[in-house]
């Protein structure tokens, strides 16, 4: 098969120094390839502000490593699209910050099955602030998909997408977003459009970041590891609340499953929170579908 796989590294207080780059380390310090890898296609991210400092600029940039692969530190620095700014007070709502795909095709001096790659984390700007919480992967696979090129610009359209009901999650225990059918006249998954919406007001220094594994137990096909960052909510000063909720617009990322067989299969989604909510937020999915 022709899949692409990505393993989530996650870690809940990283990038506080600008200039300093903090291992994503607290799941998957070592984050290792698939042994029939030979391809890197792209990095996975998603993250907020664990606090919420009064007047402060805060955004980051995500370092990706792997020696054996002949990818030196410095080499892969992305910034990333998720920030914020000016919190006013002890009145401020949080952020709701996307989960990107950051299309990437290193240029590597060895072979990249079974290598281990590692990623971290730093701030830019003008002034050290609040930690952050992480997700972070690597997408990666045998080859480079069919028309994969067009499939991250956003020109490979679908046959169609499934989706769920989706639920609502407060805690950090992996918790089914239930699941879905992917019928038998559609083959490949090609994108992966996930939801994080705020729904009771946000306590202080509570930050909403998380990511879904698609390969659970329940999920009728193998396509192990398969998983995929979520949109973040940030952390709110919270006092005599103004102004309106939190927005935010998700678009489809890539990712590219081939599916086995000539009948239905059962995907399942389940969310896991890099830190538990002291009330429940709602998150959901859909997936395109191609023939």
């Amino acid at each position: 098969m022709a899949s692409l796989f990505q393993r989530i590294s996650t870690d809940a207080s990283v990038g506080t120094t600008i200039g300093t780059f903090d291992a994503i380390n607290t799941r998957n310090a070592d984050n290792r390839l698939d042994e029939n890898a030979k391809v890197i296609v792209g990095l996975s991210f998603a993250g907020a502000p664990a606090d919420q400092t009064t007047a402060t600029a805060t955004a980051g940039r995500l370092r990706y490593e792997n020696a054996g692969a002949g990818i030196a530190a410095g080499e892969a620095d992305f910034m990333v699209g998720s920030s914020h700014g000016a919190g006013i007070a002890t009145q401020s709502m949080g952020w709701w910050l996307p989960a990107e795909f950051i299309p990437y095709e290193p240029v590597v001096s060895g072979s990249l099955g079974n290598t281990v790659g590692n990623l971290s984390f730093s701030q830019v700007g003008i002034e050290p602030a609040d930690n952050w919480s992480v997700v972070a992967g690597v997408l990666h696979g045998a080859s480079v998909p069919p028309a994969w090129d067009w499939n991250v610009a956003g020109a490979l359209r679908p046959n169609g997408s499934a989706s769920s009901n989706g639920a609502g999650v407060s805690a950090t225990t992996a918790t089914s977003l239930t699941s879905t059918t992917i019928l038998s006249k559609y083959r490949k998954l090609i994108s992966w459009r996930p939801s994080t919406v705020a729904d009771p007001l946000q306590t202080t220094t509570e930050e909403c970041v998380g990511f879904s594994a698609l390969d659970t137990a329940t999920t009728t096909f193998a396509m192990a590891p398969n998983e995929h960052v979520m949109p973040a909510l940030g952390a709110a000063l919270l006092g005599t609340l103004v102004g309106a909720g939190i927005d935010g617009y998700q678009p489809a990322l890539p990712m590219y499953v081939e599916v086995p067989g000539n009948s239905n299969q059962t995907l399942d989604v389940v969310l896991n929170l890099t830190t538990a909510v002291t009330a429940a937020m709602a998150f959901g999915y859909s997936i395109g579908v191609r023939r």
